[in-house]
């Protein structure tokens, strides 16, 4: 007699999983290589250590965040970051370094020579609208190991336009972010290559 409640019971629950809506997708900033970045491994060449981005603790999760007006955020219902924003662009510049400034070992790992350098990055707003549109504001410096004081600062604002739509997809504002990404690696990669 309570065999078929049971069945009942699976049944629905079995109903709700297939007609829940769309499965949530997970997303990264740093594009997929089929190989190994290609930079210097020189042993005289300097490092650059790309340490984790400080940003907003409202943006640093796994929610991928739409901006609606001055003042709400939506999370994606249908994407998600698969690792902490932070971690995201962190993984993202460095990828974008590596490949701007040929003549430094980038990596996110403390290397020890006395030639390094260490680039701190600090998200001041990391803005993605319906339609696409991206706004990155950030600073940045870059110490010497050895010493405290910065070799060089910057900071500036990256725009990446809208995409033509009204509503974006998942992938359209998550590429949109990579681009901006892209645009402050070149800002970066150009101070570095007129320090080097």
């Amino acid at each position: 007699m309570w065999l078929r409640p049971l069945c009942l019971l699976g049944v629905a629950l079995t109903s709700c999983g297939c007609f829940g809506g769309p499965a949530s997708r997970a997303y990264v900033l740093s594009v997929a290589s089929d190989s190994a970045p290609a930079q210097a491994t020189a042993a005289n060449f300097p490092s650059l250590q790309v340490t984790t981005a400080a940003l907003p603790s409202f943006l640093d999760n796994s929610d991928i965040l739409v901006r609606h007006g001055p003042h709400a955020l939506d999370s994606s219902p249908t994407g998600h970051w698969g690792e902490r924003l932070s971690l995201g662009i962190t993984h993202a510049l460095a990828a974008d370094l590596s490949q701007k400034l040929p003549g430094y070992r980038v990596s996110l790992a403390r290397s020890e020579t006395p030639s390094g350098r260490r680039l701190q990055l600090e998200v001041d707003s990391f803005d993605v609208y319906p339609d696409g549109h991206c706004v990155l504001a950030a600073s940045w410096a870059i110490v010497q190991k050895s010493g405290d004081a910065p070799v060089t600062l910057g900071q500036g604002v990256f725009t990446t336009p809208a995409a033509g739509v009204n509503h974006a997809a998942d992938e359209e504002l998550v590429s949109a972010m990579a681009d901006t990404i892209s645009q402050l690696a070149d800002a970066i990669g150009s101070t570095m290559a007129d320090d080097h």
